[in-house]
């Protein structure tokens, strides 16, 4: 039987030529993988982000941990001078804040921490991250007042015996009227490298001991100083929020819901370092901005990464 005969115009088919495809990273057009890389870097560096509420470190020593957010409100009220000094100390058994002794514009930290509500039997413990808003409950014609924010990377307790209120000699400097403070959101400044270490939660500080006796976890500490504000009342809250992974004790409970840490990688080491170098830490028109500017700043890293400079300077275009 003979084959049959290709009619004109028929096209054929070729069976044998492959076209071969460059070879390319597997994140690249990847709408998915890229999202999900972008939500790890900014649950990382974003205290406020959905995604930082059970975020951990990417950890190659494969020690189990578990995930532990906290939030805490704290009301500001003025001393009898419209004044108001509050230190913001990072540490796991006490609560965060110190209330101070102000006058002449200087607050002194002498009185005792306060015990907080965390999980007992915690053998070790980091900050993944942690932020802090402010807003001000005052009417719009008793609104007056400064707040000053500062933040400061000595890892010295004895730094924080007396702090002035408003010194320029700080990392992080902010000074807001108090009207404009509707929301403000600050985000907590890694002070150095040893923020992603684990520590003992007695190294830093023990239940109940002075501030002068505090060692840091690797995280700037904060004042918030208030001056010409209204007499004798709160004048704002301030919303912390905490993102902790801790090491529980292997004969409690609740250590069965610890598992092993994301496995270590070097794109979100180096997309989550590129982020914290460079970002702000205050953000007087909100959590919105904060989170934004974040997510701007996670994409820029990605693209950086994965395509050099070049295109990490063209993401930033395109997001501005």
């Amino acid at each position: 039987m003979k084959p049959s005969k290709k009619k004109a115009g028929d096209k054929s088919k070729s069976t044998t030529t492959v076209k071969k495809s460059a070879t390319k990273s597997p994140y690249v057009g990847n709408s998915n993988q890229t999202a999900m890389m972008l939500h790890r870097v900014c649950g990382l560096t974003d205290p406020f982000c959905d995604h930082a509420k059970g975020a951990r470190y990417f950890d190659s020593n494969g020690t189990h941990s578990l995930a532990y957010p906290q939030k805490r409100m704290i009301p500001l009220a003025t001393n009898a001078n419209g004044e108001l000094g509050l230190l913001l100390v990072p540490n796991y058994n006490n609560q965060w804040y110190l209330f101070g002794a102000t006058a002449a514009g200087n607050t002194a930290y002498a009185g005792t921490m306060t015990a907080a509500p965390v999980l007992g039997n915690t053998l070790n413990y980091r900050v993944v991250s942690w932020g802090f808003t402010i807003k001000h409950v005052t009417t719009p014609l008793t609104a007056s007042g400064l707040i000053s924010i500062r933040g400061f990377g000595s890892q010295a307790g004895s730094s924080y015996a007396n702090v002035d209120g408003q010194t320029l000699n700080a990392d992080v400097i902010s000074d807001i009227p108090l009207q404009d403070c509707k929301n403000v959101a600050v985000i907590g400044r890694k002070a150095n490298n040893t923020s992603s270490f684990y520590v003992a939660p007695n190294t830093t500080v023990v239940t109940g001991g002075f501030v002068t006796d505090y060692v840091g976890c690797g995280w700037d500490v904060y004042q918030i100083y208030v001056t010409g504000a209204p007499v004798s009342t709160t004048i704002a809250y301030l919303e912390l929020t905490i993102n902790f992974e801790i090491i529980l004790d292997d004969f409690t409970g609740m250590a069965q819901l610890m598992t092993p840490p994301p496995p270590s990688s070097l794109v979100m080491q180096t997309a989550s370092a590129a982020v914290t170098s460079t970002a702000k830490s205050v953000f007087e028109t909100g959590i919105a901005a904060a989170s934004n500017y974040i997510k701007r700043s996670a994409a820029t890293a990605l693209a950086s990464y994965f395509g050099g400079p070049s295109a990490g300077a063209a993401t930033a275009m395109l997001l501005d």
